[in-house]
């Protein structure tokens, strides 16, 4: 991310003392049929209000008052509704960026199952929940709050589930599928999205403020190490490779401190209850989503969420590089049962850049660009080529760093002698016409450099002759141009041209070309030249 984004980090520091589990949610948008088909019943309930948590929880217990079943079993008066994560526990919370808080009085609509113990949660976490909200123009509509969150792939059809939904015809369509009538989405209000969305007024979903966070422990040279849950996911090809691929992607920024490591199987997540506990300096990823944190499975077919990940931080802030910063601890991440056809897609790549992006998250970064803290993807080439941007590429890229994503690992785990081995980019469009009877001038658009050391200028190479592969460097200009003197007349001259950087790296070479000089004028006794004369 961009450095003057970095301090939009998904952490949250809700006590003085004591950590915070901050988590990303990454997921695939389904249609609301898909949704409605998985649910065990939908219901519109007013927020009463919430348990307070105690230290150690993972979740939030909402009061809810139900006001209409519109699909599956009967339920009156009260039900309990949670969600993960937690924010008003003494010393320790779990937050879940993209999982919202519910305020009291608000309105929501819920796509729900039913745990063994009774509560309800909403289908796909926050993709099955619902706020009416009112928009600058007056009117309500039901949106969901996705804040933080990581959208994968996608088609024209499911991306306009994105869209605000009118409350009436939404409940309508609702009962009417319930009942097994057919009902087009008719409810979307694709309109809103694109002109009145920003301005809504969020009187249902409560967010708190982000804050920076790294891992102090990088300064001193730590390597920190990752298991997983025996076994892999499942049908999702080599989880584990794909899991080191996207550990080696951030241990290898020459540009940054960060050192992570594989450290193979383990069957439990380490514990960090104290911040001396050994399993503070961990990370951990648990495959298949074995303790039913996310409600639902994932399907390649019709969506639904991916996984969630994130890491401890601890309240008491150190200051680094003249700001506040506060620990990260017990990196963590949760891939959804069913994700594995995600996983395995692009032989792999599109898992190992999942990955990437969530232990990005791990690491305490947010997105370069695609959420309402940070720019818009178009606006700029390199943050929309940044792994952690907003939307995954899916493009069989795999695991690894945009320049963006460099960028800001340097700022938050600066490496103090940091070693470029990034090339420049080669330079384009050369050319180049006679300047003299014996000289020719040579441009050509500038490259560009993103390994921190800074381009340092250009080698020009020339050989004589049509065809000729036999180049010798004849000059080192520092900008896009060069003027070539003293050459033989009525010959060819070919030339090439590369950049090199501050740290003496050679970029790929431009493209050939030939520029012939003119051929002396004949004077005196001239018999042969070209032809007779």
């Amino acid at each position: 991310m961009q450095a003057n984004t970095l301090f939009r980090f998904l952490l949250m520091l809700l006590a003085l003392c004591g950590p915070s589990l901050a988590l990303a949610l990454s997921y695939s948008l389904p249609t609301d049929e898909a949704l409605l088909l998985q649910s065990e019943g939908v219901l519109v309930a007013e927020v009463l209000g919430h348990a307070p948590a105690r230290n150690g929880e993972l979740e939030t217990r909402y009061r809810l008052r139900v006001i209409e079943r519109l699909a599956g079993p009967k339920r009156d008066g009260e039900v309990e509704l949670v969600l993960p994560g937690t924010f008003d526990a003494p010393s320790v919370n779990f937050i879940v960026p993209g999982v919202p808080q519910l305020v009291p009085g608000g309105r929501v609509l819920v796509f729900y199952s039913v745990r063994a113990d009774g509560r309800l949660q909403p289908q796909q976490l926050s993709l099955g929940l619902f706020g009416k909200v009112r928009a600058d123009n007056g009117i309500e509509y039901y949106v969901r709050s996705l804040e933080g969150s990581l959208e994968h792939g996608g088609n024209a059809w499911t991306r306009q589930y994105h869209a605000p939904r009118a409350p009436a015809e939404f409940e309508a369509w609702i009962r009417a599928r319930a009942t097994g009538a057919k009902a087009a989405p008719t409810y979307l209000r694709q309109g809103v999205r694109a002109s009145a969305l920003a301005k809504y007024t969020f009187s249902v979903f409560g967010f708190s403020t982000p804050g920076p966070g790294r891992w102090f422990q990088f300064d001193s040279g730590q390597t920190l190490s990752w298991t997983d849950r025996p076994g892999g996911q499942a049908s999702g090809g080599d989880s584990v490779q794909q899991l080191q691929q996207a550990l080696a992607a951030w241990t290898n920024d020459p540009t940054s401190r960060i050192q992570l490591s594989y450290a193979g199987t383990q069957a439990t997540s380490p514990v960090c209850n104290l911040s001396s506990d050994p399993g503070c300096f961990s990370g951990h990823v648990l495959w298949n989503d074995p303790n039913a944190e996310i409600a639902g499975s994932f399907s390649c077919q019709s969506g639904g969420v991916l996984g969630i990940g994130g890491s401890l931080a601890f309240g008491n802030g150190q200051t680094f590089a003249g700001a506040t910063w506060y620990p990260r601890a017990q990196a963590r991440v949760v891939i959804q049962d069913g994700a594995g056809c995600f996983l395995a897609s692009s032989g792999g790549a599109n898992g190992a850049e999942l990955l990437t992006h969530e232990i990005g998250h791990t690491l305490a970064f947010g997105h370069s660009c695609g959420d309402s803290e940070s720019p818009d993807c178009g606006s700029n080439a390199t943050l929309n080529q940044a792994t952690m941007r907003a939307f995954a590429h899916g493009d069989g890229r795999g695991a690894v760093l945009g320049a963006d994503d460099r960028q800001g690992a340097a700022v938050a785990y600066p490496e103090p002698n940091p070693v470029d081995t990034t090339p420049p980019t080669a330079p384009t469009n050369l050319s180049g016409s006679p300047s003299g009877a014996t000289s020719i001038s040579l441009s050509w658009s500038a490259s560009t450099d993103s390994g921190g050391s800074g381009l340092a200028g250009y080698r020009v190479e020339r050989c004589q002759g049509v065809g000729c592969t036999n180049f010798l460097q004849v000059g080192t200009p520092a900008g896009p141009s060069y003027a070539d003197s003293g050459l033989v007349q009525g010959t060819t001259h070919r030339y090439r041209v590369r950049a090199i950087d501050g740290a003496g790296n050679l970029s790929a070479y431009s493209s050939t070309i030939d520029v012939a000089l003119a051929a002396p004028p004949c004077t005196g006794s001239c018999v042969f030249r070209n032809g007779f004369e």
